[in-house]
């Protein structure tokens, strides 16, 4: 009865999430479709368009074959060529990932109450209840329910969008969406009990305390660098969409769209908003961002050629600034003060002299990894010819990412004792305290008052010393009235 229950919840919340994803696309096409174009041209080109997209958003390949009458206006001959279109709008599946984590959280709330319900009817049976048991079968199913159906609706999508133009791949549809919605849903169980999961992964592998103690504390410093280089990217991405405004602006009214047209335009650029944000970091920490086969663009270098008419491609700086080499220091700067605060915060003192090269090594391998893992995702190729090259250089960014934080993540927990000893402060106190100098000042006058109150104190009040004293005199005292009298 659990996994029926659960199993039914989950097939309706996938295709709740799924809706809501295609929804997004298909709604304004169809508003495109039947108010600026009058129900002319025929609905399934839209439909196809928004499939296609949410496809595309999931990571998955779309072979195109372009019209010859638009290949030839292209005048290239790579654009009589089949090609691929591999470029993941981030903002699609990151709708997906972020939803499936909030049902993931709710699955795991459901089967804690299944299994306190479960413990308190059979204890009142007289029975043994199995609440672990009762815990994982719900986990279980509901995890596999919404696996399964995300994968049969992509799989039923992409045959609605197969058109010779272009078409999904059907084998990457019924695993890709899938894999997103599982994703999202074990990370959240996971960050559920992410402290329990932590306590058993270091008694089963037996790390010694002295060992586990930098580790997590790496850990939870390279979650506040991947924070740190987001926020980077995202400030960097906010400021050069601002002053290339007006180029942006010019590249839409030379195409002529009309509202609904442009509210299009400007959801697709929106799903396309993460790829900028990676594109902006791996900019600023110095790695080259190919905009096309023979194109790089860098704090260092820019050699664009001919980008297609998309209004966001006209934020993309067209020559160096001197203040661009001071962005990747900042960007330097602030993860290794970053990393110093947290560095005081999680790992406050230690014992031996390797414990922060420890630390520095797991905060830089979880932080490069994950920057390696989305410059992955943020990359591809958008068309033929040229366009087959899209997206940070990988190799690069891995190089820059893993020797660069090493160099940060090992100046911010050493750094962090420099700065103990400079200030004299304790790292215990920090520099998380609100106000040491007040802690320190209140403790003196609390020692001041004890002192006071001691010395006014009086030697014995209850004199308790003079009664023991006179008691030894008389003891030792003779008894003059049993001593003999003599007689004169």
């Amino acid at each position: 009865m659990y996994r029926l229950n659960v199993s039914l919840a989950q097939l309706v919340q996938a295709l709740a999430i799924a809706g809501v994803g295609l929804a997004i696309m298909f709604v304004p096409l169809a508003l495109v479709w039947s108010i600026d174009r009058g129900f002319g041209p025929d609905i399934l080109l839209s439909w196809r368009a928004a499939v296609d997209a949410w496809l595309l958003g999931h990571g998955v390949t779309l072979d195109a074959q372009l019209p010859e009458a638009v290949a030839a206006r292209l005048g290239a001959e790579e654009a009589l060529r089949p090609f691929s279109v591999t470029l993941w709008p981030l903002g699609i599946g990151l709708l997906t990932f972020v939803l499936s984590y909030r049902s993931g959280l709710a699955l795991e709330s459901a089967a804690s109450g299944m299994a306190a319900d479960h413990v308190e009817r059979v204890e009142g049976f007289g029975g043994t209840p199995r609440p672990h048991s009762i815990f994982t079968q719900v986990l279980l199913w509901g995890v596999i329910g919404s696996t399964l159906t995300t994968a049969v609706v992509g799989f039923v999508l992409a045959l609605t969008a197969q058109h010779e133009t272009v078409s999904p791949s059907l084998v990457q549809a019924a695993y890709m969406p899938a894999l997103v919605s599982l994703i999202g849903h074990v990370t959240a169980i996971l960050w559920r009990h992410r402290t329990l999961i932590a306590d058993f992964v270091t008694e089963r592998l037996t790390i010694p305390a002295e060992w586990a103690m930098p580790i997590r504390a790496g850990l939870h410093v390279g979650v506040v660098t991947i924070v740190a280089l987001v926020a980077l990217g995202s400030a960097a991405t906010g400021l050069t969409l601002f002053t290339h405004f007006d180029r942006m602006v010019a590249i839409s009214e030379a195409s002529s769209p009309t509202v609904l047209g442009a509210l299009v335009m400007f959801l697709a650029q929106l799903a396309l908003l993460p790829n900028a944000v990676v594109w902006a970091i791996s900019w600023m920490i110095g790695a080259p961002v190919q905009l096309g086969t023979g194109s790089t663009l860098s704090p260092f270098e820019a050699s664009l050629g001919p980008l297609p008419g998309i209004p966001a491609f006209g934020a993309i700086p067209s020559t160096i600034e001197p203040w661009f080499l001071a962005l990747v220091v900042l960007t330097a700067v602030v993860v290794v003060a970053l990393g110093m605060m947290a560095a005081r915060r999680f790992m406050p003192e230690h014992d031996e002299w390797w414990q922060p090269l420890v630390a520095a090594v797991s905060a830089t391998v979880l932080a490069a990894t994950a920057l390696v893992v989305v410059t992955v995702l943020s990359s591809g190729a958008i068309g033929p010819g040229r366009m087959q090259e899209l997206g940070p250089d990988i190799g690069a960014v891995a190089a820059i990412a893993f020797g660069g934080l090493a160099l940060a993540m090992s100046a911010a927990f050493y750094g962090s004792e420099g700065v103990d000893y400079v200030i004299g402060r304790d790292a215990e106190g920090g520099l998380f305290d609100s106000d040491p100098d007040d802690d320190g000042d209140a403790d003196d006058a609390a020692a001041a008052d004890d002192a006071v109150e001691v010395e006014a104190e009086p030697a014995d009040p209850d004199h308790t010393e003079t009664e023991q004293l006179d008691d030894a005199v008389a003891e030792t005292e003779p008894d003059r009235d049993a001593a003999p009298r003599s007689e004169p």
